[in-house]
């Protein structure tokens, strides 16, 4: 035997003791010793004065029912959950929590009967007067309620060692009562103890740092909405400058390549950008060139015709260039009327028209 490390094993369960360090393992779970009815019963006779027997009660409760992980894992190693209980039994007996007995589990009304023999907290309260009811080990087995029938548990105590009951037994049933709200109320009520408040404080700057996260990532998330936003919109100035090029292709003449649908806002936008761009050069010729037009409508067709309307009250001369064979039918048989607007079979034409007018040539007759 390993004299620092001795063990002894108990109804299965190995004890183990490191006492160079004065760790204490059962099954290698960490444990602690201590007196019952002396350490153990001051540290929480202490409680108890400091925050009132009701919050006692009830903290204790919430911390068994927060404890019980490694309880977990120890029933649901075994086939049922009567066949993990019995096998936390012996943990309990064998490390001084008493007798553990599951009396009944009634799957169908959620509710399962437990009872203590010899537990520490109904012996701890009996010898010393102070009877704060279910406990820890209450909240254990409402912990254990809640993971089985998979839904909110309460528990409440039938019987008392504390008043001289041979055993203290636990119902745990399904309930909306909770144990953060039995808290809460305490702290409303003039119940409160100074750990209430201090707990409500707590609460309270815990929710205020969140809401200050909280609105942080909403201005997070606006700014970089607000980014896109501008990303889009700068976008979206590309994609107009590009679908209404404006190119000087000679002294005086400009041309204007027109790709796909022209609706009243691309025309309006043409028109704007087409009228300041003949100011700014003093260009006496404008070529709107249809080439990458394949269908028109009446609609379409009336906004070509605007804007040369446009150019034309400048004084310049408005061009249509690149009118294909589909084009021009539909044009004829929607009956647009294009008449004082010169058309050209393709740019090339319609450039050597405006250079021929400018060097005093005159123009080559447009196309029918």
């Amino acid at each position: 035997m390993d004299l620092r490390h001795p063990t002894i094993t108990i109804e299965g369960l190995e004890f183990r003791w490191d006492l160079e360090r004065g760790g204490f393992t059962i099954a290698g779970y960490p444990c602690v010793m201590m007196f019952r009815d002396s350490s153990l019963a001051s540290l929480l006779r202490g409680f108890v004065n400091m925050v009132g027997l009701q919050r006692f009660s009830l903290a204790m409760q919430a911390e068994g029912q927060r404890g019980v992980d490694q309880d977990w894992e120890i029933i649901a190693a075994e086939p049922s959950f009567e066949a993990g209980f019995v096998r936390l039994n012996l943990f309990a007996y064998t490390a001084g929590w008493g007798r553990w007995e599951c009396v009944e589990v009634d799957r169908a009304a959620r509710q399962a009967v437990f009872r203590v023999y010899d537990g520490w907290e109904g012996l701890l309260q009996r010898n010393t007067g102070v009877n704060w009811g279910a406990g820890l080990i209450a909240g254990k087995f409402t912990a254990y309620g809640t993971r089985l029938f998979g839904t909110n548990c309460w528990c409440r105590q039938t019987m008392f060692v504390a008043e001289g009951d041979p055993y203290d037994e636990v119902v745990v049933e399904v309930s909306e009562r909770d144990l953060d709200a039995e808290l809460a109320e305490l702290a409303r009520s003039e119940q409160a103890t100074s750990a209430d408040l201090q707990r409500v404080l707590v609460e309270l700057r815990r929710t205020g740092e969140a809401h200050m996260r909280a609105l942080a990532e909403r201005d997070r998330s606006v700014q970089e909405l607000r980014d896109k936003l501008d990303i889009i919109a700068q976008q979206q100035a590309a994609i107009q400058a590009l679908s209404t090029p404006i190119i000087q292709v000679w002294d005086g003449v400009l041309a204007v390549p027109v790709i796909g649908s022209v609706d009243g806002d691309r025309t309006s936008r043409m028109m704007e950008k087409l009228l300041e761009t003949i100011i700014q050069t003093k260009s006496r010729h404008a070529i709107i060139d249809v080439t990458g037009v394949e269908t028109v409508d009446t609609y379409t067709a009336d906004n070509f015709v605007r804007l040369i309307r446009g150019v034309q009250l400048l004084g310049a001369n408005g061009i249509i260039s690149g009118i294909g064979p589909l084009v021009a039918q539909t044009i004829v048989d929607l009956g647009v009327d294009l008449t004082g607007i010169p058309t050209y079979a393709n740019l090339k034409e319609a450039l050597q028209a405006c250079i021929a007018n400018k060097s005093g040539r005159g123009a080559r007759r447009p196309s029918p």
